[in-house]
């Protein structure tokens, strides 16, 4: 029996490659020595990637097996499945490994504006030594320092790259780390006060960068009294003066922002008054005594304690009851500073002034009058009759002669002042009226002879104001009538004919005024003519 064996030429495989950094690739060339055609290329380059089956591949090793040398294995299948088989640890140029820590610690973010150290974490131990780094931190800022230091001018997420350069054969490695840069608050804050010994109110108005952001804040009233931690507060500075707040801002992120601002504490007026002896109803005066050192006052305001209240610097106030009140007094300074003081005072009953007078009116033939004090919770009486007498503080019910003088008539003025212990004072004052004493005389006979003797009829009177008589004759007829009392008498006649009436009795009806027009009398008579 006889066989027919076709043989087949084996490849003689072999391959070359050009050394160069890992980043770069290397590149393999296919250098196999064979007659035939190769069907299949297997490459293997035992870096857990996946296998090569092109002629001449280039091949960047994986970084995590980025060593000086490498083994790589070529194989090549030519005719009737002949094949071969080569090994060789290849030359790679060493990258370094670049890495870089961010200090703070940037995991959660930072701020913009907030400086940020770089710490490079490059290994330069097992892999080859750095000539040089280049930053590229994503806001068109770069940096060629080791460890350089960096403030991101806007928010918003950022790409920060490190790429190290080997100083062998100038390999590169690049890393990336993502830093989130958070917006800053913005600090500011108003108040109001300012004043010595009182509460000055101060208020945070900083601006948080979006509606999500949380804020805290911290505060330094410049006295060194510590730190306070709330958004409003409230604060008492122990003296005057100008002091430095600082207003520090941070949000949920840990973004900072602060503000200086000077607030000047003034004065608070010295607050002080004072007021006499306050009797009921009478209007008191309470005298301000207020001061301030530098600076002035401006306003002023009372309470009195009864409802009742002044802006007067220095007012009058009557009470209307005897009882205990507390009056305080307000006073504000030109800068809104306020002092208070508040005082008790007490109220005293006033005396009651009263009196009588008898006889009143009283007769200008005799002007006594006795006068009867009614007062009430008195300690000291002053009479003063208006009649330019003396005052008489001697007798508490005096009995009175009115000195008439020039004037033998008319009102006079008395007055009762009073006062009891505490100084209070009343008085009544009452008109004493001196009339004129009314005298008035009647004759009963004429004779109408025209001998000078009782030749007509006429009153004679003193102290007559208004006057009206009227003679009538036996049968009712009118003899005569008049309202002059200055006027001649009656003449014995009818009605002033001239004719002597006959001999009998005629009847007079007379009414008298006096000149205080305050009594009026009445008279009649008879009148008898005789011839």
């Amino acid at each position: 029996m006889t066989y027919t064996i076709t043989t087949f030429e084996k490849p003689k495989v072999d391959f070359s490659y050009v050394t160069d950094c890992r980043e770069n690739g290397i590149q393999f060339n296919d250098a196999t020595t064979y007659s035939g055609t190769i069907s299949q290329w297997f490459w293997d380059f035992s870096d857990g990637v996946i296998e090569s089956t092109i002629v001449n591949p280039k091949h960047i090793f994986a970084k995590s097996n980025n060593n000086a040398s490498q083994l790589v294995t070529y194989k090549v299948i030519g005719a009737g499945g002949c094949s071969d088989v080569i090994s060789k640890t290849i030359t790679i140029y060493q990258s370094p490994r670049a890495d870089f820590i961010p200090d703070p610690d940037t995991t959660v973010g930072t701020c913009k504006k907030i400086l940020t150290t770089f710490n490079n974490n490059s290994d330069t131990f097992i892999y080859p030594l750095v000539s040089g780094y280049s930053w590229d931190f994503g806001d068109t800022s770069y940096s060629s320092q080791v460890n350089p230091t960096h403030g991101f001018t806007y928010a918003g997420k950022h790409s920060v790259m490190m790429i190290a350069t080997s100083s062998a054969h100038g390999c590169k490695d690049t890393v990336i780390h993502f830093i989130t840069v958070f917006e800053s608050p913005v600090s500011s804050f108003t108040y109001k006060g300012g004043c010595k010994g009182l509460d000055t109110k101060v208020i945070a108005t900083s601006l948080a960068p979006d509606s999500l952001t949380t804020m805290s804040y911290e505060w330094d009233f410049g006295d060194g009294t510590g730190t306070l931690l709330t958004q409003n507060a409230s604060h008492q500075y122990a003296d005057t003066g100008t002091y430095n707040v600082i207003l520090i801002t941070t949000t949920n992120h840990g973004c900072i922002d602060s503000i200086t601002a000077p607030i000047r504490v003034h004065p608070v007026p010295l607050v002080d008054f004072n007021v006499a002896s306050i009797c009921q109803g009478t209007p008191t005066l309470f005298v301000d005594n207020s001061s301030i050192s530098g600076d002035s006052i401006k306003s002023y305001y009372w309470d009195f304690g009864d409802g009742a209240n002044s802006t007067d610097k220095s007012p009058y106030h009557p009470y209307d009851d005897a009882v205990t009140f507390d009056v305080s007094l307000t006073v504000t300074s030109s800068v809104g500073c306020v002092g208070v003081l508040k005082k008790t005072i007490d109220v005293h009953a006033k005396p009651i002034a009263d009196f009588s007078a008898d006889p009143n009116p009283v007769s200008n033939d005799s002007p006594w009058v006795t006068f009867t004090n009614l007062s009430k919770g008195i300690t000291s009486y002053v009479w003063d009759f208006g009649d330019s007498s003396a005052k008489d503080v001697l007798n508490s019910s005096p009995v009175h002669q009115f000195r008439l003088g020039q004037q033998d008539t008319g009102r006079f003025y008395t007055i009762l002042s009073v006062a009891n212990q505490f100084g209070c004072k009343d008085s009544k004052i009452d008109t004493i009226y001196v009339k004129q004493f009314l005298k008035i005389f009647f004759p009963n006979v004429i004779t109408c002879n025209n001998d000078g003797l009782n030749d007509d009829w006429k009153p004679v009177a003193k102290g007559v104001y208004k006057y009206h008589c009227k003679i009538i004759d036996r049968w009712g007829q009118i003899m005569y009538e008049s309202d002059n009392f200055d006027l001649g008498g009656w003449k014995g006649d009818y009605l002033g004919n001239g004719i002597t009436a006959p001999e009998g009795v005629y009847m007079y009806y007379i009414n008298v005024t006096d000149y205080d027009n305050l009594e009026i009398k009445k008279f009649k008579g008879n009148i008898t003519i005789l011839k």
